[in-house]
């Protein structure tokens, strides 16, 4: 008994502790990916008041992988002077958004990001430089 027990506690925090998988919307309309970089001043990874955007390269992927290897797959961009850059039209699904520049980092470097219809997700990525 003491034994069903334990495995039954052992399954309960298991599951509790699984990551889930954002449900994903597609009545057959795009959805959009909101990427922002900015400097992360005080490094605690969020872009607090007065921490400006930053112009730099990002990427998006479709790849099963992120960081993504299939370079047919992957869409590079550049953030305007306010560190923002969109990516329109994309089919709902999972998808890898990687920070592509070379300043150093308060966040990760590459985010799964979902996409519904007629959604936008956002990613921000922090740099401790300008």
């Amino acid at each position: 008994m003491k034994e069903v027990f334990l495995l039954l506690c052992m399954s309960i925090l298991a599951a509790g502790c699984a990551k889930s998988t954002p449900a994903i919307t597609d009545n057959g309309l795009p959805g959009q990916i909101k990427v922002v970089v900015f400097h992360d001043a005080n490094g605690n990874d969020v872009q607090d008041a007065g921490e400006p955007g930053l112009q730099d390269k990002v990427l998006l992927s479709q790849d099963v992988s992120c960081p993504p290897t299939d370079k047919s797959k992957m869409q590079f961009a550049d953030t305007d002077s306010n560190g923002e850059t969109l990516f329109k039209d994309l089919k709902p699904g999972k998808y890898c958004v990687a920070y592509f520049g070379e300043r150093t980092m308060s966040t990760k470097m590459t985010l799964d990001v979902y996409v519904s219809s007629e959604q936008e997700a956002q990613s921000y990525f922090g740099v401790l430089e300008k």
